[in-house]
């Protein structure tokens, strides 16, 4: 197959625009049709044509090539050739790479692929395209500070964490992980941030009220732990509280039950007490 690159010209100013094909007379049929219902994606051939007309412009062949692999890189020879009298609105043959949109295209394009649903075929190659890819300190400095100051919406967050719930890490992640934080150390400032976030009233009125759990509850989560033998992990999800205060409560440490004011609550937690006391020194045998 023998393809061509070729040049639609301007006989009025000599302008050019660059392209080749291994259809000489369908491409051009294109092109005038597109630019004829003013569709050409060229805008600044576009506004020639209108501005010109039809009958100054003219097809040019500049080059047969019988090796379809060498086409574009032969394209990209004419387009450099003709840098100050061409229409190309991208200077890289075969890609739009180069190309400068205004802001309102740019918004254009981003609002089209919004919530645009990508198959399994596309997210399989656009992770294997990002394997092995590697991320310079400036490219991974741009990133960071694109994302200061973002905050997820709860629908986010809820998406977020059903996505990562069950999930299994590989232990190598693991160990990598661990050993890209070993011996790390925090700068003032982050200490300092560190600081003011775990003072804010709206967090600590959050784990409190998490943490008031009624009678009922710590009734429910003894007989859930000493009868129905359910985890301390899977308790702390049912009540939404900290693994560490399951611990506390079930010890006796916090919510003692000597402190409840119902008299038959009280004395079923005891029992429970009790029966948790025994698990806990069999478990210490074991």
């Amino acid at each position: 197959m023998i393809a061509v690159i070729y040049v639609i010209r301007n006989t009025q100013n000599n302008k050019r625009y660059v392209g080749s094909t291994a259809d000489l007379a369908k491409r051009w049929a294109i092109h005038r049709r597109q630019l004829n219902n003013n569709q050409h994606h060229c805008q600044h051939l576009q506004y020639a044509w209108n501005k010109y007309g039809e009958e100054l412009f003219v097809l040019e062949i500049l080059e047969h090539i019988d090796n379809l692999d060498a086409l574009i890189p032969r394209e990209q020879v004419y387009i450099d050739q003709f840098a100050t009298l061409r229409y190309n609105s991208s200077p890289t043959a075969g890609s739009p790479r180069g190309v400068k949109r205004s802001a309102l295209t740019k918004q254009k394009l981003s609002d089209a692929h919004k919530g645009r649903p990508l198959t399994p075929e596309h997210r399989e190659s656009i992770r294997q395209a990002l394997l092995g890819r590697t991320f310079t300190k400036e490219w991974l400095a741009k990133i960071q500070a694109a994302k200061v100051g973002q905050k997820r919406s709860p629908e986010t967050c809820r998406h977020i964490s059903e996505a990562l719930r069950g999930r299994k890490i590989d232990p190598a992640v693991v160990n990598r992980i661990a050993d890209a934080n070993r011996g790390q150390k925090r700068s003032p400032e982050t200490r300092q941030k560190m600081r003011q976030a775990q003072r804010r009233p709206e967090l600590r009125q959050r784990y409190s009220d998490r943490a008031q759990l009624a009678w009922e509850d710590v009734l429910a989560m003894y007989k859930a732990y000493g009868s129905d033998r359910v985890s301390l992990r899977k308790l702390a999800q049912r009540f939404d509280i900290s693994y560490s205060y399951v611990r506390t409560i079930l010890h006796g440490k916090k919510r003692p039950p000597d402190l409840c004011p119902d008299k038959d609550i009280r004395q079923q937690l005891l029992q429970y007490t009790f029966t948790f006391n025994k698990r806990r020194t069999r478990r210490n045998l074991e």
